[in-house]
């Protein structure tokens, strides 16, 4: 016996009552309890650590974002200092001035962009050099681009539908 039980016997015998052993139903009770207390420690001990991963799973993704965006701006630059570069292989730009038209490029929309970037690539420069005089030799670019003729302004076309010019602008 233990000395529980055999203090809960004095007890009994001091009491007039007769003392009966726990069953073993109480025990297996109890052993459920201690069973359930463990179980919820450890989920309160999961449930920590799973709100922990989320914070740092919340870091990384917005270190992952703040990559991705350092990414594309690092791509949009060389994208618009590549075309700076072909603007002055084709005569359109002066090469000390690749940097500043590369901050005005990436200034635009992707699709202003490559507007601005399919015009670039339509038009055909050809470099011939050309003897110009004391100075020496200076290059000349002819273009085949066509170059369109000025839209008509509204004082035209009106001017153009009223008989006789009675109207001045």
């Amino acid at each position: 016996m233990t000395k529980r039980e055999q203090a809960l016997q004095k007890i009994a015998s001091l009491l007039g009552a007769p003392y009966e052993e726990p069953k073993q139903e109480l025990n297996q009770q109890s052993s459920t309890m201690q069973k359930l207390a463990e179980a919820s420690a450890a989920l309160i001990k999961a449930a920590q650590s799973i709100r922990l991963l989320r914070q740092d799973n919340e870091k990384l993704a917005q270190e992952v974002s703040d990559l991705k965006e350092k990414i594309a701006t690092i791509e949009k630059h060389d994208e618009a200092e590549k075309l700076a570069n072909t603007m002055v292989q084709k005569g359109m730009l002066k090469k000390a001035d690749v940097e500043n038209k590369t901050m005005e490029l990436m200034q635009l929309d992707s699709e202003g962009f490559e507007i601005i970037k399919d015009a670039i690539s339509q038009i055909n420069v050809e470099k011939t050099a050309a003897y110009m005089g004391e100075t020496g030799f200076d290059f000349m670019y002819e273009t085949d681009a066509e170059i369109e003729p000025e839209a008509p302004t509204m004082a035209d076309a009106a001017a153009n539908y009223i008989p006789n010019n009675k109207i001045s602008f």
